[in-house]
């Protein structure tokens, strides 16, 4: 019997974003013996963001993507298409539009936790726009998604899963050092991840704190954090600053503690990664954090940011050298890859 097709399509591929990852990990998963998978990425593997300012540019970049993916579809005939973010969503949906194809089965997915932009609000409302279902990965997504769609699209939740391979087969990086407290942030530097709060949180560390702040990400403000970092001496002594970094999760085995200082949120991705590695993580109160740190049981949430309050939980978990098993239970009971797995293969197959 012939396996039915995916195509898995996603905005870039090589980061150390959650989505990329978990495209990553889902087409080399089981679901390759019941699934035919292909990946199609339209901006490729990006180092860091280049968006056109003039808006006949940008006009022009978005046409040419929407292109791309028509051509990739028309090559790959898959029975089924998985946009991963909704911005692959709606241009796999006007991809469909120009081949007139009404039997791919079209399944978009969204990350936020909640839909704020009303732009974003009316494209899902309107007729061209109509997957056959939205994945999302919380239940605040999920009510968003259904208001928005004005409940004629089926919403499924879907929460990441994440099994990592055991610390002994991971390579140790070449920036660790004994002797020395990591601090690990994978993140990107734009107006809702803030990766670029690393600067603040390390003029408040000592330079004989034997702290080193680890971060992986690039993003549209990348550019600007590097400048930064190579103007202040403090900064190289006290930060690693990595860029893009494929299976950003193989870094977390080698540090102490894991944190997240994003304003804004869907589901993150890395808070799980550190969780089943028994790490202890500071993080902003954001999107689905509160639920993956279990109100506070599984990592030290902190709301709004606070640049002294992260300082001072960081130095204290540091000395303590305590593993957050109630973490690790938590992220057994419900974030395993075998768990999200499951889920994926019931909706594929269902989705005939």
């Amino acid at each position: 019997m012939k396996k039915q097709k995916i195509l898995f399509v996603v905005r870039q591929l090589g980061s150390s974003g959650g989505v990329e990852r978990r495209v990553d990990q889902l087409s080399k998963s089981q679901l390759q013996k019941k699934f035919d998978i292909q990946v199609f990425s339209f901006l490729g593997i990006l180092e860091t963001y280049e968006i056109p300012k003039n808006k006949l540019l940008l006009g022009i970049d978005y046409l040419k993507r929407v292109i791309k993916i028509t051509v990739a579809i028309r090559k790959e005939k898959p029975d089924i298409i998985h946009a991963f973010d909704l911005e692959s969503g709606l241009y796999v949906s006007l991809a469909l539009k120009l081949l007139n194809n009404k039997k791919i089965r079209f399944i978009s997915g969204f990350g936020a936790q909640k839909i704020y932009d009303q732009r974003i609000k009316k494209i899902i409302s309107r007729k061209f726009f109509q997957p056959d279902l939205f994945i999302c990965n919380s239940n605040e997504g999920k009510v968003s998604l259904t208001k928005a769609s004005n409940n004629k699209i089926p919403v499924q939740v879907i929460y990441n899963g994440f099994t990592p391979l055991i610390k002994e087969t991971i390579t140790k990086p070449d920036w660790y050092k004994d002797g020395y407290k990591y601090v690990g942030l994978v993140s990107k530097f734009d107006d809702y991840k803030k990766a670029e709060r690393i600067f603040e949180l390390a003029e408040k560390l000592s330079l004989d704190s034997k702290i080193i702040f680890v971060v992986a990400g690039t993003g549209r403000d990348y550019k600007k954090a590097v400048e930064t970092y190579k103007s202040n001496p403090d900064f190289q002594k006290k930060i690693i600053l990595l860029g893009i970094v494929q299976d950003a999760w193989t870094l977390i085995p080698w540090i102490d503690i894991g944190i997240l200082v994003s304003d804004e949120e869907g589901f993150p991705t890395v808070l799980i990664e550190y969780l089943s590695f028994a790490k202890n993580i500071v993080s902003t109160s954001c999107g689905e954090s509160n639920f993956i740190l279990n109100n506070g049981k599984a990592g030290t949430l902190i709301n709004p940011y606070n640049s002294n309050r992260f300082i001072e939980v960081i130095e204290k978990t540091c000395k303590a050298e305590i593993k957050n098993e109630e973490g690790y239970n938590w992220y057994l009971q419900n974030f395993t890859f075998e768990h999200m797995l499951s889920q994926y293969e019931k909706v594929y197959s269902q989705l005939n």
